[in-house]
């Protein structure tokens, strides 16, 4: 159970660490907070080889169509539920 917490405050701590890291590079916001909700849970769900695997495969998915709306801002939850 304590396994579960910490796998979760990981992936939030690290997803909200890396939006803010973005959102400096590039002058606009890279992550909503659900995002890293969703993230968080998963951690937890999944433990961490999986769901490093996980996130990993939603990025993938995400750059698809993420290169053909380069000006939209394309929600990061759905692919998340997809990896």
């Amino acid at each position: 159970m304590i396994e579960n917490f910490k796998n979760a405050a990981i992936m939030a701590l690290s997803l909200f660490i890396l939006g803010l890291v973005v959102k400096k590079i590039i002058k606009k916001d890279a992550l909503g907070e659900a995002d890293i909700i969703i993230a968080a849970t998963m951690g937890a769900l999944l433990g961490f080889p999986s769901v490093l695997m996980a996130i990993y495969g939603s990025a993938l998915f995400a750059i698809i169509p993420a290169l053909f709306a380069r000006n939209h801002m394309i929600p990061f939850v759905p692919f998340l539920a997809l990896g």
